[in-house]
């Protein structure tokens, strides 16, 4: 059969002989019984001890089967289905030759078991035995006709066959309502995982499989953070049904026995190390894909799911690929699903023996891939600063630096070791790390004259020195994603290192040193380093050095590691009332020619004393009804040389609605990108209607004339 992948125009797909698939409340009550082969049919159910003694889902299947049809059930099928369990499954199936259907009630573990115990009796009875699976999980192990067993030496053993494939599956969310939330949310990241790795596997049909494997990863991003929120919410419950089943069955039988690397070294860490399978996926997928990313032809493939996420494509099917794995990442922390092999006690020691069951290789280039991988799902997180900074690390990004060392400076590549030699200062000792779910909660900036942080956030505080209240979150959520290290290493490197302590304060309430918000932007104007203060007070000391040690904090431990997420700093300055943040900002800014600029080289005076509330305001003609912003509107200084003018891209009676934060940030842009430069500068696309521009430039002596512009000096 051809590879579907490279050729996209031919294919096959193979369906299984699946007969029906119900879905919905009260599914498995209407529809099992019109589903046994016979009306004399006897059905042995294979489930596992917590549904038969925890919950009544057992004892409703067993009386809808009834005497007549009910000949027995084994309840005590666990994770990942030693063959001790097995073996006396089958044997209780084979004292009763009447049996001739199985219904399985679960997670993976069960629906497998019921594979092999029919695969079993086909050796033994040259008979497949009917299936009826009934998951209680998302797994989608009711998708395929492979089973899994564990061996009595702790290894995963495979089965396979088209026969094997469950003849019904019933998706009924009264059932799965009972399923503790951990396993449910960790096997839909397997779903996920069936989908994704779907994409690249080379005899995966553009359709189905591939259309339906989007849809799928589109549901799974969608409802997954949803049903995290509402456990019980049937509807949720069932999308996620019916986005599992996408994920695996729309491959048919075109699957064979292996779908990709994730599932590999889920399968050297699921049974050797007591890991369930939907936590192997959680700890391998976004690394994986990261790591298929390298290759051209499974990049093309992974990049197509960008879409389908929330995401818009670059057109770099490489760069496109890394953030489908970064945003697995994401939801990973977004649904609590972020865990490490140390949690589960695999030490490194363990590395090369699960890179060894993966690849089946003690050697290579796939080999050497899987170890560092392996290593850094034992260490990448964010409650493991230590981990974060390590030589393979460096490398990588030495690299990076390398590859893009003439943007947008030739320089940026010196600055690293910089970057790395400030681990002994007090505040890298002891800032406390925090998870994203513990960051507080920003909204940047918040009114005057309090324009930042939530006095509510119950992060803990540590109480070790002057810095015990600094804490730091990285979040690509809250704050930003695939941020250019490039960029945020060059406006890093400009920051000033002072150790005399400077005030910073809320712009026109008193003589501070600098007005706050402050910010700090790249010449490529594609990184923010933004300062502010704490909700309730009006600013603080703090050396700029100080500044410069959390800006190099965030760039090392969230942005120069994947997946390059944005962070925040709080609890700066001598009150603890400062915070620093890092984000992209993105401007649409045109400069102009050489030596066009304002003599002083700067405009920021003017834009110190600019408005930066996010108050919302309406701009347009000083007569219309409604303006709160005469346009056009002019800001200047004493000297009158630098001008900082808002007005509408459109003459006429055009109103637009926004907030001065927005067009201070854009004057910023202007001022670092053009007026820093010696260029006048324009940033267009304000408002939110995209009408509005500000533009900085050199004015005349005699200023703007007053016949038509608002013109505030000082």
């Amino acid at each position: 059969m051809a590879d579907s992948s490279e050729h996209p125009l031919s294919g096959l797909w193979t369906p299984s002989h699946l007969q029906a698939m119900h879905y919905g409340p009260a599914s498995v009550k209407q529809h099992l019984l019109e589903h046994l082969p016979s009306n004399t049919s006897k059905a042995f159910i294979v489930t596992g001890s917590s549904l038969a003694t925890k919950t009544s889902l057992i004892s409703q299947v067993e009386s809808l089967l009834g005497p007549d049809h009910h000949a027995g059930t084994f309840a005590n099928i666990t994770q990942h289905a030693p063959v001790a369990q097995l073996d006396e499954a089958t044997e209780a199936v084979l004292k009763h030759p009447a049996i001739d259907t199985l219904i399985s009630v679960g997670g993976g573990s069960p629906i497998d078991s019921a594979k092999v115990i029919s695969h079993r009796h086909h050796e033994r009875q040259s008979k497949y035995l009917h299936h009826i699976a009934i998951p209680t999980t998302l797994s989608a192990a009711e998708c395929t006709g492979g089973a899994g067993y564990t061996d009595t030496t702790g290894h995963k053993v495979g089965v396979f066959s088209p026969a094997l494939m469950p003849q019904v599956i019933i998706y009924d969310c009264t059932f799965a309502k009972e399923t503790p939330q951990k396993l449910w949310l960790s096997t839909a990241i397997r779903s996920l995982d069936h989908a994704v790795e779907s994409m690249y596997h080379p005899k995966a049909p553009d359709s189905p499989t591939k259309q339906l494997c989007l849809s799928a990863i589109a549901q799974l991003f969608a409802y997954l953070p949803k049903s995290k929120k509402e456990p019980a919410n049937e509807e949720y419950i069932t999308r996620l049904q019916l986005a599992a089943f996408n994920s695996l069955y729309s491959l048919g039988l075109n699957l064979g026995r292996g779908l990709g690397l994730s599932h590999s070294l889920g399968y050297a860490l699921g049974s050797p190390y007591g890991i369930p399978h939907g936590t192997t996926s959680c700890l391998t997928l976004a690394s994986v894909v990261r790591l298929k990313a390298e290759k051209p032809e499974d990049a093309e493939q992974l990049a197509k799911i960008l879409p389908y996420i929330g995401r818009t494509r670059s057109g770099d099917n490489r760069e496109d690929a890394v953030s489908v794995g970064n945003a697995i990442d994401e939801l990973l922390k977004d649904v609590g699903l972020d865990t490490t092999l140390k949690e589960h006690s695999v030490g490194e020691d363990q590395v090369h023996k699960i890179a060894n069951l993966a690849t089946k290789t003690g050697e290579g280039e796939l080999y050497d891939s899987v170890v560092a991988l392996v290593k850094t799902a034992n260490k990448l997180r964010v409650k493991q600063q230590e981990a974060w900074f390590r030589v393979a690390h460096d490398r990588r990004l030495d690299a990076y630096l390398t590859a893009h060392a003439a943007e947008p400076s030739k320089q940026d590549a010196g600055l690293y070791p910089q970057l790395r030699s400030g681990n002994a200062s007090p505040l890298a000792k002891n800032i406390a790390i925090l998870p994203p779910s513990e960051s507080p909660n920003i909204s940047w900036p918040l009114e005057s004259p309090s324009p930042i942080l939530d006095p509510s956030s119950d992060a803990t505080n540590l109480n070790t020195s002057t810095h015990s209240n600094s804490m730091l979150t990285c979040s690509g959520t809250r704050y930003g994603r695939n941020l250019r290290l490039a960029s945020c290493l060059q406006i890093w490197g400009i920051m000033s290192a002072y150790t005399v302590p400077r005030s910073f304060g809320e712009r026109n309430t008193g003589d501070w040193d600098a007005p706050l918000p402050f910010r700090y932007l790249s010449l490529d104007g594609l990184c923010a380093i933004d300062l502010s203060h704490a909700a309730g007070t009006l600013g603080d000391t703090i050396a700029p050095v100080d500044l410069k040690e959390a800006a190099r904090l965030i760039i090392q431990i969230c942005i120069a590691v994947e997946p390059n997420e944005g962070g925040l700093v709080t609890g700066l300055g001598v009150n603890k009332a400062l915070s620093l943040r890092i984000v992209p900002y993105r401007p649409t800014v045109t400069c102009g020619p050489d030596n066009t600029g304002p003599p002083e080289l700067s405009c920021r005076d003017v834009i110190d004393k600019m408005p930066a509330n996010n108050k919302r305001q309406v701009f347009g003609p000083r007569d219309q009804q409604g303006v709160t912003v005469p346009l056009p509107w002019a800001y200047t200084t004493g000297r009158r040389r630098c001008g900082a003018i808002v007005d509408a891209v459109e003459e006429g009676r055009i109103t637009d609605e926004g907030d001065w934060y927005k067009i201070w940030a854009a004057a910023n842009a202007v001022d670092f990108m053009c007026c820093q430069q010696g260029r006048r500068g324009v940033a267009t696309a304000l408002g939110d209607n995209k009408r509005l521009y500000v533009e900085l430039r050199d004015l005349e002596p005699r200023g703007i004339g007053a016949s038509n512009s608002s013109v505030t000096t000082e």
